[in-house]
């Protein structure tokens, strides 16, 4: 008698489905990061914001647009500016992180532009400001300075 095949398909889709969920960008940025009483939690570490005067917010990689959002949902207008270089076609709508797109898998000049643009945003950093990178997936082929 020959067994059918549908609950191991069923049960393989279950797990792929829960891992895909799992390694969303926007919830794992949500369950790792968290402002309270001005103070911002990353993972363990805490930071009260009163101590900064800026918050920037860099990155690179194919799913930092996507963590962008949810940083951008949690620190609002406290971010002063923001610059990320994510692969074409990867872009988010967000309002104080400038997205720059650039060419994965093979670095490509719109990578190099903005490679620029970030460390013209960062190069006036002063120890009152915080920097929170965000980095993914093709990074390196984003950001190739």
């Amino acid at each position: 008698m020959k067994r059918s095949q549908e609950p191991l398909r069923r049960d393989a889709k279950k797990i792929f489905l829960h891992a895909v969920h799992a390694a969303d960008p926007q919830k794992m940025i949500s369950s790792q990061v968290s402002l309270q009483d001005k103070v911002l939690r990353i993972g363990e570490r805490k930071y009260p914001l009163p101590q900064y005067k800026r918050i920037f917010v860099a990155g690179t990689g194919k799913a930092s647009a996507a963590m962008a959002v949810s940083l951008e949902k949690i620190l609002g207008t406290r971010i002063t500016s923001g610059w990320i270089n994510v692969k074409y076609g990867h872009s988010q709508r967000l309002r104080r992180i400038r997205i720059q797109e650039a060419g994965h898998p093979l670095p490509d000049e719109k990578g190099l532009e903005g490679a620029k643009e970030m460390v013209r945003m960062l190069n006036p950093l002063t120890e009152d400001d915080l920097v929170i990178f965000l980095i993914s997936g093709g990074g390196s082929a984003l950001l190739p300075l």
